[in-house]
């Protein structure tokens, strides 16, 4: 599934360059500096040019070119011509067309064209605009450059001395989004001390793809290793660990009876052990250590037990009344649970999960459909409501007020989100709301938007938020402006 950026706007997307002519050089005098007496000559034509200043090579690309009287501001039916020349000691060779066409009414041309499969570098981007009233002409540096992505894998996450690493890369251009073919490419294997261990030089097949086969000595330096596909343009690295292992007898299951628990609540669970031919671990030690994480790891408990025939024990411990959240856990807390099996053959195996505390059991989110609020325009504002295991809170009504004032109690859909469509006014705007899951647990959340600055506003919403490749999408603009004209850009890969 390919990512699509639209950006939907009133004068123009804002480029990476925008570029804007209108006037002609001043006479110069001794030196290069423009003589006293010299008087600036303005051209009749205003033209812009707003685009990307680095494009892919071979890939779609687009420009904009906006031509207007500089003395009216009316736009000018105009000829216009893109062209593209390689910058050899910083002076243009022999400029390629890219595009030629005529503006429409509103002045406005919009270019597409593939970008040529030249080599990367410095090249020239030539603005040639001839209209009924003068000419003009615009130049800009662009910077060509490909872009190619590796997927690099190997047949295990794990080896043993003495094995066969197999070694696979993928190449893609995606510029064209087709295989990258033909290209030499490079693997390599570092050991766990950094030293290179191997390097072998393949060629992509037509398909874009390229393997190599690496034997691991009997006595190596274990640990983890590094592989990498390395082509002229970037690489891929991958991790994969070297040691002597040996396959485990059994498999120990650790589970929680809730996704998730209040501080003071009762934490309960089973943990259970089956060898791998389907018969349970009965009658074997269990130890079960539970830890947190405050200013470092504390331990709340270690439990002791014995598999029933089964192969299952139960457990259960009163959590404290309180914990300490933690900011790479969006502020909850996290309960740490280390099992570890032993049976009648002194064989031990173990599990670890991590189960979250929460002080909140539903969480919302306010979120508008825009940056900022937009006056003068019926705005959507998104609510999302999960619960704290991130599970959506389906169908459920959210209370909404706004300013203090009128509510409004929009349901949730399947994912959990309820959209609140109101008309907001110039100032700020604070929304309060309000949810509850099924067993009456209830959050509340408060944000105050802001307008967004100046008078001009667009909003712009497609009829699905995830669309398949050949998919079409339905787009419709609002804008607080009566009249004008609407560009719309699509964004892919940083490229228009």
């Amino acid at each position: 599934m390919r990512r699509i950026q639209l950006v939907c706007c009133l004068t123009a997307l804002t480029p990476v360059f925008c570029l804007v002519s209108a006037q002609s050089q001043a006479p110069s005098g001794a030196g290069g500096t423009p003589a006293s007496n010299a008087v600036m000559d303005l051209s009749p034509l205003e033209t812009r040019v707003l685009g990307q200043n680095r494009w892919l090579s071979g890939g779609p690309a687009a420009l904009r070119v906006i031509v207007s009287n500089h003395q009216t501001g009316k736009p000018l039916a105009a000829n216009v011509t893109l062209t593209l020349a390689v910058l050899k000691n910083g002076k243009p060779d022999a400029p390629r067309t890219l595009f030629a066409g005529r503006t429409d009414a509103l002045g406005t041309l919009d270019a597409q064209f593939i970008t040529p499969a030249s080599a990367p570098g410095q090249y020239q981007l030539g603005v040639e605009i001839h209209s009924s009233i003068g000419d003009d002409s615009i130049t800009q540096p662009i910077e060509l450059e490909n872009s190619w992505q590796i997927l690099l894998t190997a047949d295990k996450p794990v080896y043993q001395p003495g094995q066969t690493m197999h070694l696979r890369a993928l190449a893609l251009d995606m510029a064209t989004r087709r295989p990258l073919t033909r290209q030499s490419i490079v693997f390599e294997v570092e050991d766990g001390r950094g030293n290179k261990v191997f390097k072998q030089r393949e060629t992509l097949s037509p398909f874009g793809i390229a393997s190599s086969d690496f034997s691991l000595a009997d006595e190596v330096n274990m640990g983890v290793f590094t592989l990498r596909a390395i082509l002229s343009q970037g690489q891929a690295e991958k991790k994969v660990r070297v040691e002597r292992y040996v396959l485990p007898k059994f498999k120990v299951t650790l589970t929680p009876g809730k996704p998730y628990y209040l501080p003071g609540e009762m934490l309960e669970g089973t943990v259970e052990a089956q060898y791998f031919f389907g018969k349970p671990v009965s009658s074997s030690a269990v130890t079960l250590d539970l830890n947190t994480v405050d200013i470092g790891v504390t331990r709340l408990s270690e439990m002791k037990g014995t598999t029933d025939a089964a192969g299952e024990w139960k457990f259960s411990y009163r959590l404290p009344d309180s914990f300490v959240g933690q900011p790479f856990e969006q502020g909850k807390a996290v309960i740490e649970m280390d099992a570890a099996v032993t049976d009648t053959a002194d064989h031990k195996q173990s599990q670890t999960l991590e189960i979250p505390v929460v002080k909140d059991p539903v969480l919302l989110t306010i979120v508008p459909e825009s940056r900022s609020l937009v006056p003068g325009v019926v705005n959507r504002i998104y609510i999302a409501a999960a619960t704290a295991d991130g599970a959506p809170l389906a169908n459920s009504p959210v209370s909404v007020d706004i300013n203090g004032g009128a509510s409004s109690q929009p349901t949730t859909d399947n994912l959990g989100i309820a959209i609140l469509s109101f008309l907001p006014g110039p100032g700020p705007v604070t929304l309060r709301a309000t949810a509850a899951d099924k067993e009456g647990h209830s959050a509340t959340a408060t944000e105050t938007l802001s307008a967004a600055p100046g008078q001009e506003g667009i909003i712009l919403r497609s009829d699905k938020s995830l669309a398949r490749v050949g998919e079409s999408l339905n787009l419709f603009a609002l804008s607080s402006v009566k009249s004008g004209t609407l560009y719309l850009d699509v964004t892919r890969n940083q490229q228009t």
